[in-house]
């Protein structure tokens, strides 16, 4: 997972919009051990990547990292955004 998506996680509990009971850190702490995802850090070679996608694709820096994390290690995006899940640049998932 794109180390960004923490910082998602963290404002969707803030947000109210997903639950979890303690402390937003402890949320996301959890999320991470109780799914096994390996956080990715943003490299060099993933913040190109996140620059080269074309105009329809997501303009929000979040989506164009988690995008090109998945892009970088060859793995599947999770997503139901339709212009990420339209790129084919990426493979996803749902």
């Amino acid at each position: 997972m794109a180390s960004i998506t923490l910082w998602e996680i963290a404002g969707l509990l803030a947000k109210g919009r997903l639950q979890a009971p303690g402390t937003i850190e402890a949320a996301v702490r959890m999320f991470i051990d109780g799914t096994g995802a390996a956080v990715r850090e943003i490299s060099p070679e993933i913040a190109a990547l996140a620059v080269q996608f074309p105009e329809d694709y997501s303009r929000d820096p979040a989506d164009r990292l988690i995008g090109a994390t998945a892009r970088a290690y060859g793995l599947p995006l999770v997503t139901r955004d339709e212009t990420m899940r339209s790129s084919p640049l990426i493979r996803t998932i749902w």
